[in-house]
């Protein structure tokens, strides 16, 4: 089965059983990165991990009526993770 296709211009960083993030290009005067994160099965886009100056870290936000099971939180934790920790490729 192909890997489904994004509807970005981004750059894969995590392929997880689950889930696949993508990094987003990066617009003008931005200093953080934007992340898509992908159903890996269909491709359905079910959010962005953004990093969100309040909280002081990455934050998932959620697409709208999108339905979240364990396995894909955790990947999501995961993620987010290793963001804190400065890291971001696994392939």
């Amino acid at each position: 089965m192909p890997e489904p296709t994004t509807q970005s211009q981004g750059t894969l960083v995590y392929r997880g059983r689950w889930i696949i993030v993508n990094r987003l290009l990066q617009g003008r005067g931005r200093r953080t990165h934007l992340y898509e994160v992908l159903a890996r099965e269909h491709g359905t886009r079910l959010g962005l991990i953004a990093w969100d100056r309040l909280w002081g870290c990455y934050v998932l936000r959620p697409k709208d009526s999108t339905l979240w099971s364990e396995n894909y939180l955790q990947e999501i934790c995961a993620f987010l993770r290793q963001q804190q920790q400065g890291e971001e490729t696994i392939l």
